[in-house]
């Protein structure tokens, strides 16, 4: 029964042969006006639709509703070597290392407590490129997560200059034409190259800042979970002759 206006009800489903008697009572009483089916003296019946029905309203994206998450459109950070880091047969070195800044504001960035704001930022990576001079030979490139460099190196922001702004919240340490190492920490990824290759780097995980926050101004110091996570890109010469190595990171940053 959808409705009742005067001496009218409105069903929303007929007595039928299988179904041949209804009832209409007041909610508590026993008997009511009786419907029978009848073949030969049919009840007039009028069918109708229900009255209401679910709805659901949202705004905004979610997985649930629209199929999935999409990456939004952002700018692709690059920093790249301009002084080759030549590495010699059998040996390793460090080419540079990426970190989110300790802290920000205003689009400031700094060490841990230089500036108002932890960062919290996500820093994605994107893509390493490789590039060597000298005769072609293999070389087996790595991506170390928080590991620790041998030498003290400050870090400065992506465009390699304290004093230029940009609208990058990330920080660089560059160890080109030097002899720098890393000790512990983990593989994050890794290749083979021999002359020019790119690493598509999508698949590993976003870089952050520890829980409590921290962060020196040199790249071998406050390491997480004393700061923020750091990536250093390590090269190590497998071939019999020296190589001049050249790198280039590219990276985007989930800014709140």
């Amino acid at each position: 029964m959808t409705g009742v206006s005067g001496t009218t009800i409105t069903l929303n489903e007929a007595v039928t042969s299988a179904n041949p008697t209804l009832i209409f009572a007041s909610i508590g009483a026993t008997t009511g006006q009786t419907f029978t089916y009848s073949a030969t003296a049919p009840i007039a019946v009028e069918l109708a639709y229900p009255t209401f029905s679910p709805s659901i309203s949202h705004w905004g994206t979610a997985a649930i509703m629209d199929g999935r998450f999409d990456d939004d459109k952002s700018l692709v950070f690059t920093f790249g070597t301009t002084s080759g880091t030549t590495i010699a047969s059998g040996a390793t070195a460090a080419l540079m290392s990426i970190r989110v800044a300790p802290s920000v504001d205003n689009g400031q960035i700094g060490t841990f407590g230089a500036r108002e704001i932890v960062n919290r930022m996500q820093l994605k990576l994107d893509s390493l490129g490789i590039t060597y001079s000298g005769t072609a030979q293999p070389l087996l490139v790595t991506a170390i997560l928080n590991g620790t460099p041998s030498s003290s190196t400050a870090w400065t922001n992506a465009v390699g200059g304290s004093a230029v702004q940009n609208s990058s919240l990330a920080q660089i340490a560059s160890y080109a034409a030097g002899s720098t190492t890393v000790s512990g920490g983990e593989v994050a990824g890794g290749f083979f190259v021999q002359g020019t290759d790119r690493l598509d780097l999508t698949k590993v995980r976003d870089l952050g800042n520890s829980i409590r926050g921290g962060g020196g101004a040199n790249s071998n110091t406050n390491i997480y979970p004393d700061g923020p996570d750091t990536m250093t890109i390590l090269v190590r010469n497998l071939g019999s002759a020296n190589a001049t190595v050249f790198a280039r990171l590219g990276w985007t940053e989930a800014q709140a």
